[in-house]
């Protein structure tokens, strides 16, 4: 519908064509939860109307009609309450695959995908080899690339993700850059209309 969605360091926002300004969307759930604690790292469409956001206190559904969030862990608290609660907080990624899986990445369990239509959930952990899981369990970037493969940035590298094999690589430290990025902490992944991969680091863009 176009309607342009900012996710800041103090919640949620929209902007209202009609008036050009910006309408914030409260967390009434949570009236005394302090702005700073609705920190929004991300932001993906179910339908018109709502979405999942991505926050500093975990996964939240929004509902643009009603003005609600739903934590994603209210859902989940009949598999592992305390996990959940304590573990799945600091939310930066958020993709929704052609399946209707979501996938979050958070800085302490890697990726969680949570399945609406099961009503289930998988988690992917961190693998020290990264043949068998990601580099890290602290993921910042979630990326899909034209074929379909994931690419995953994590403090420890670069891990991808073939769903179709279910296999992993994953890239670390290369001081010169021929067979790696510069630096392990791997924040954006992003690909341009050439095919070309390209990720974003402490050391800037490569």
């Amino acid at each position: 519908e176009g309607t342009l969605w900012i996710g800041t360091a103090g919640g949620l926002y929209s902007r209202d064509r009609a008036t050009d300004s910006l309408v914030y969307h409260p967390h009434p759930g949570h009236p005394k939860i302090e702005p700073r604690f609705m920190n929004m790292t991300a932001m993906a469409e179910i339908e018109p109307g709502r979405y999942w956001v991505a926050t500093e206190i975990g996964p939240y559904l929004f509902s643009r009609d009603t003005g609600g969030f739903e934590p994603l862990a209210s859902w989940l608290d009949r598999y592992r309450p305390d996990e959940w609660r304590k573990e799945l907080q600091n939310t930066f990624a958020i993709h929704i695959d052609d399946g209707g899986r979501v996938w979050f990445s958070s800085d302490r369990r890697g990726i969680d995908i949570y399945d609406p239509a099961g009503d289930s959930y998988v988690n992917i952990s961190a693998d020290p080899d990264g043949r068998f899981g990601l580099a890290d369990a602290n993921v910042a970037a979630l990326f899909v690339d034209r074929d379909g493969v994931y690419w995953i940035g994590t403090a420890a590298g670069l891990s991808r993700l073939d769903p179709r094999t279910l296999r992993f690589k994953t890239w670390v430290e290369d001081p010169d850059g021929d067979a790696g990025p510069s630096t392990n902490d791997i924040n954006r992944v992003f690909e341009d209309g050439s095919g070309a991969l390209w990720v974003g680091t402490d050391n800037g863009a490569e």
